[in-house]
């Protein structure tokens, strides 16, 4: 397994980027593009509660190796719980917010009356993935903030995400 290298230090939630497939691998020189799934779990690290009201994933999007996808289009997201929904304003945007306006992060959901979401998966399907070996940073970006009303922080952090060549895949 070859997991994306990642740099959350200055975020609040924590999360774990992973591919389907492991390793990932680019595209064939010729024919049909190769497909990739992206799947994004993110959790409160912390005992105190975070509220966040929404959380972006940039996707690098071209031909070259630092690029992950040819295109943005036609990327299928899917959130879990439900009450999360994923758009994409833009063709290498994808945003994914609560239904409530902002959701509450926290590690200890018991004797709770507010809405709890203790963990977020995120699945981001059918990426057109490129036809160039090399790393690509997919950026995430949330909002949160310590309490429902702000102040309001936006954090960022980056995933290498790696296309291994076929003969690099099998070593590994």
């Amino acid at each position: 397994m070859n997991p994306p290298r990642c740099e959350f230090s200055e975020m609040t939630l924590s999360y774990v980027l992973s591919t389907d497939p492991d390793p990932l691998q680019p595209s064939p020189s010729e024919g049909e593009l190769a497909r990739c799934d992206l799947r994004l779990t993110v959790t409160n690290p912390t005992s105190a509660p975070v509220y966040c009201t929404g959380i972006s994933i940039l996707l690098p999007v071209g031909p070259l190796g630092v690029q992950l996808a040819t295109t943005g289009l036609g990327i299928t997201g899917v959130a879990a719980p439900a009450t999360w929904t994923v758009a994409a304003p833009q063709e290498d945007v994808l945003i994914i917010v609560p239904q409530d306006g902002a959701a509450r992060f926290t590690e200890n959901p018991h004797g709770n009356r507010e809405t709890v979401t203790p963990a977020l998966t995120v699945w981001l399907r059918q990426i057109r993935v490129n036809r160039r070996v090399g790393s690509a940073d997919v950026i995430i970006r949330e909002t949160v903030s310590a309490t429902t009303h702000g102040p309001w922080t936006e954090n960022s952090g980056t995933c290498e995400v790696t296309k291994f060549s076929a003969r690099a895949a099998t070593t590994s």
